[in-house]
Formats: C-alpha cells, structure tokens, sequence
C-alpha cells in the first residue's frame, strides 16, 4: 500500500467482514496501519514469503561472463530489478560510479537484469555515459529464469527505495549469493547489517558503494554472510513455512 491509495482500497480492506489481512513484512504491516481503523488493527499479521524449492530447480545454465564477454578476473555483481521508480536504479549507478572513481576500485562488472521502461531505462542508459562507466554495467534487459543466473554473482545488490520484502533476497540467500542492499521495507527483517549481509540507508549511493567493495574484498566475510543467510533461509523463508504460518492463522480464524 502506498500514498496513493484509493478511498476504494481503503474500504476495501476496513471491511468488517475480513477476518485477517497478511502482510509480507513488518513493514508492510506497519504501511497498512495507517490506513487500518484501530478496531481492525488486530486483523493484521506478518507471513513472510517463501520460496518453493521445487521451482528453484535451474532451468538456465548460460554463462553471463560468456554471454556479455565479461572477463574471469573480475568480480560480478548483479541486480535483478524491473525498470521502477520504487527500485532506485539510479542509486545503483551512482554507486557503481563512486566505486570506480572515487574508491578506485574497477575490477567487477555489474549485470542489471529487468524488464526496461519506455521512461527510466533511457535515463539510467544516459546517466551510465555520462559518467563514463559504460565498462562497468551490461543493461541485460528481460530474462527468463533470471533466479537461474543469482547463483553466478560475486555478490547481489539492491538500490531500492521502497520494498515489501522483495524475494530476490531469499533466492539469493537459497543460492548462496552475499547481498548488499539499501534498508527499503522490510529488507532489515531478513539481513541484519554485517551480520548476514550489509546495509545502507535508502539513497546513500557512497555508503552502498562502500560496501559492495568491502564485501568484494572480503572473501571470508562473504562466507559467513553466505553461511548464515542460509541457515535464516531454511528457518523462515521456505514455501513449506510460509504455508504452515498461513495455515495457523485459518486455523485461529475458525477456532474463534
């Protein structure tokens, strides 16, 4: 839910008749409190997405250095974003810049994978010219099976500005890729800061830079980012957990 709702949504969901609204996040909890009547306020409750690992079966086994001639010595980052104002790709080009320019460290390639817009992917496009980084960034547009390629980046990075609790995070902690990411939503509730991943404030394009090199840097730290994220992964973010948490909630709603 976002500023913009309609009067509509918002009768929608004080309906008396609902009995229980989920909510992805905390974040979004919160979100929806605010256009929830206090009465309905119990209504709401937390159950995080999950990830069937049935369909996390790879499909696609292209090499994306092979694919966009990237070379074997550097490190490859990678993002997986649609072209959206909530996701703040620009934010993630700035921060490519500052990593480059200003931190003058240049060996990675960022692959951006997402479907582009008629609007944002010029900007983004003009934006990487001018500040020369074309070297650094392939736009790899739509990709099926995109989850596929998660599994082949040094590191995943996320410059968004506003979340739920986007599953991109949990596939990349299934397949064994350190994230760094801006603390949009409810992104805090499945990485805790240099614990199991590294975050920056929404828009801080230097602190993220910081940290995407940090994290390059440190191959032992993205061991341990890679260690615990799993084991938070199978703890909470499965389908099968994400179905028993659904079902409690049906169950509580008839018991009562």
């Amino acid at each position: 839910m976002g500023s913009s709702s309609s009067i509509l949504s918002k009768f929608k969901y004080n309906y008396k008749n609902v009995a229980a609204i989920l909510c992805v996040s905390q974040a979004v909890l919160k979100s929806f409190s605010e256009i929830i009547s206090k009465k309905n306020i119990s209504k709401l409750h937390v159950v995080y997405d999950g990830i069937n690992l049935d369909r996390a079966a790879v499909v696609r086994t292209e090499s994306l250095r092979v694919m966009y001639n990237i070379p074997q010595d550097k490190f490859l980052i990678g993002n997986i974003a649609n072209h959206a104002k909530a996701k703040d790709l620009t934010t993630l080009i700035r921060a490519v810049n500052h990593v480059v320019n200003h931190l003058n460290f240049k060996d990675f390639h960022l692959v951006q994978i997402g479907e582009p817009s008629y609007k944002i992917t010029p900007e983004l496009v003009d934006l990487t010219s001018s500040l020369q980084i074309q070297n650094y960034i392939t736009f790899a547009g739509f990709q099926d099976h995109a989850l596929d390629f998660l599994a082949q980046f040094d590191s995943y990075v996320m410059s968004s500005e506003r979340e739920g609790l986007p599953l991109t995070i949990y596939e990349a902690f299934l397949k064994k890729t350190p994230v760094v990411s801006t603390k949009a939503g409810g992104i805090p509730e499945a990485i805790e800061h240099n614990v199991n991943g590294l975050l920056s404030e929404v828009k801080d394009y230097k602190d993220l830079a910081n940290n995407i090199k940090f994290l390059l840097e440190n191959e032992d730290k993205r061991r341990s980012f890679i260690e615990r994220s799993q084991t938070l992964f199978f703890e909470k973010f499965t389908a099968k957990k994400n179905a028993e948490n659904t079902l409690d909630i049906y169950r509580n709603i008839v018991n009562k």
